[in-house]
């Protein structure tokens, strides 16, 4: 059994419309606000510190996730993955949970992918043990990103057939 503490789709070289994307990243949270709201219902900018990460409150719209993913762009560097992330601003770290994206990706060394981090503690941990919530969370990810492969733990648990590739 799988502690279920990260979930990861990982997909190799794609390159998709940036507002397709970004509309991808609203659509897949808004999915897991919906699964588990207490933990998925509001994220936040990183900061320097506790206290200034939870004056970052992310508004997770099409136009705004557009302009986190390009913000740092540079044209030199246009095969790397736009990146995107946050975290759920959990009381303690053992419930807290973050999110990540890596898009758009042309390189074999920096895979495209989809990570999520998930309390290893605390009050909605059991939530996560659950194996009819694990399946839940690991469908959406298939038909999120249609990926390569998933991996729970670091541990690949699943792989694309390859009559589908």
């Amino acid at each position: 059994m799988y502690k279920f503490t990260s979930l990861v789709a990982h997909w190799g070289q794609r390159r998709e419309d940036i507002k397709i994307v970004s509309q991808r990243i609203v659509d897949f949270l808004g999915h897991l606000k919906q699964i588990q709201p207490d933990v998925f219902g509001q994220w936040y900018y990183s900061g320097m510190s506790r206290e200034e990460s939870l004056e970052r409150i992310m508004d997770i719209t099409v136009k705004n996730v557009m302009h986190e993913l390009t913000a740092s762009k540079e044209e030199r560097f246009d095969n790397l993955p736009l990146s995107f992330g946050g975290w759920n601003g959990a009381d303690t770290e053992e419930g807290a949970a973050s999110m990540s994206f890596a898009m758009n990706g042309l390189v074999d060394f920096a895979k495209n992918n989809c990570v999520l981090r998930l309390p290893y503690g605390g009050s909605h941990r059991d939530f996560f043990l659950k194996k009819e919530n694990q399946d839940r969370l690991i469908e959406l990810m298939k038909e999120t990103w249609n990926p390569d492969y998933i991996m729970v733990d670091r541990e690949k648990i699943w792989k694309r057939p390859w009559w589908k590739l």
